[in-house]
């Protein structure tokens, strides 16, 4: 079985965003005393699983004056290219800045063990091993950045704004875009 089928198993209904292919799906973040944010990934060429980590109630465990470790992720992309599964940890930001940049940053890092133990439950549950053969990509979307982030060297695209960059954070990398729409493409390439 494959791991798409096996997280649409094992996860709550209320979690699943649902099946993305071959059109595009709205990624979106709701915020209190702000605006949403929302971001449209376009060009989706092979099915895929939208997880609302954002939704999850995960680690209540874990000491309250830690907050930090308590903060995820927006999504969690799954899915399968010529063979071979991946995941995508997707952060939402809508304004990119040097802090919402920094904290975007650790809850991608804090994501991982929320995945590794979603890789655990379908392991035990199908006898599967997906984790070995698994790609994961960290990805920080804001739907417009701060007008002083950026300095000299950044990569522009055609309307002045950043396409991506790829920055090593901790024992991670991250890929940053900002832009509203983003091709599904650019945040599956390694």
């Amino acid at each position: 079985m494959e791991l798409i089928s096996q997280l649409e198993t094992v996860l709550r209904p209320e979690l699943l965003q649902g099946l993305g292919t071959g059109n595009s799906l709205i990624l979106e973040e709701r915020q209190r005393n702000q605006d949403d944010t929302k971001v449209k990934l376009i060009g989706v060429s092979s099915p895929f699983l939208a997880v609302r980590m954002d939704k999850l109630n995960h680690l209540s465990a874990l000491k309250p004056e830690r907050e930090r470790w308590n903060q995820i992720c927006d999504y969690l992309l799954i899915g399968q290219s010529n063979g071979s599964d991946y995941a995508i940890l997707v952060e939402l930001k809508t304004t990119l800045g040097e802090r919402t940049k920094a904290k975007g940053k650790e809850q991608l890092l804090r994501s991982l063990p929320i995945l590794e133990y979603l890789l655990s439950v379908c392991a035990a549950e199908y006898g599967s091993s997906e984790k070995s053969n698994l790609t994961i990509r960290y990805v920080l979307i804001a739907e417009k950045e701060h007008s002083k982030i950026y300095k000299r060297g950044s990569q522009r695209g055609r309307q002045g704004q950043l396409r991506q960059r790829q920055e090593p954070y901790k024992s991670i990398k991250v890929a940053t875009f900002v832009e509203p729409t983003v091709h599904f493409a650019a945040l599956a390439q390694g």
